[in-house]
């Protein structure tokens, strides 16, 4: 099980979880470029060995409603980004705002799952696959702030470059 706590996920027999799952499987074995968001972080994470919890306010103790701070359209608190990361090199800023809407979380990656961004509580709010050439999850909705120069529209400029080289 993915989750860290004896709670069954969430969406264990879900159609839904098991094509997302074969989908991004799907990606990673073929090295195609994707970009997951929220949900579909978590799912990279969880096919990638990584450990999740269900409740972030359950299994860390934080200031940040990661799941009501904001409305979503709304900038809701700070991300670092590690600057030895892909993403560093797609947005060129060790810190950006990003929404927020998730109680679910990543807690513990192995060795081949890179975290590329957090949140000021800790929580892991970006990963990817250092082995892949674009494989990278974020758990925040970059779509809301699609603005010419903004960090979330070089990250998809960024995928559909990367997707066009495939």
């Amino acid at each position: 099980s993915w989750y860290v706590s004896n709670a069954p996920a969430p969406y264990a027999a879900s159609p839904r979880l098991e094509f997302d799952i074969a989908l991004i499987q799907n990606a990673l074995d073929q090295k195609l470029p994707f970009l997951a968001i929220c949900a579909g972080m978590q799912i990279l994470g969880g096919v990638t060995g990584c450990k999740l919890t269900q409740n972030i306010n359950t299994y860390t103790k934080t200031d940040i409603d990661h799941l009501n701070e904001k409305p979503a359209q709304e900038y809701a608190h700070s991300v670092t980004i590690a600057n030895d990361s892909l993403l560093y090199n797609i947005c060129k800023q060790e810190s950006i705002m990003v929404n927020t809407a998730h109680c679910e979380a990543i807690v513990e990656t192995p060795d081949s799952v890179f975290v590329n961004a957090v949140a000021p509580d800790g929580v892991i709010e970006g990963i990817e696959i250092p082995n892949h050439p674009f494989a990278i999850g974020v758990q925040w909705h970059p779509e809301f702030f699609p603005n010419d120069n903004s960090p979330d529209a070089l990250l998809f400029k960024a995928l559909i470059d990367h997707s066009s080289k495939s």
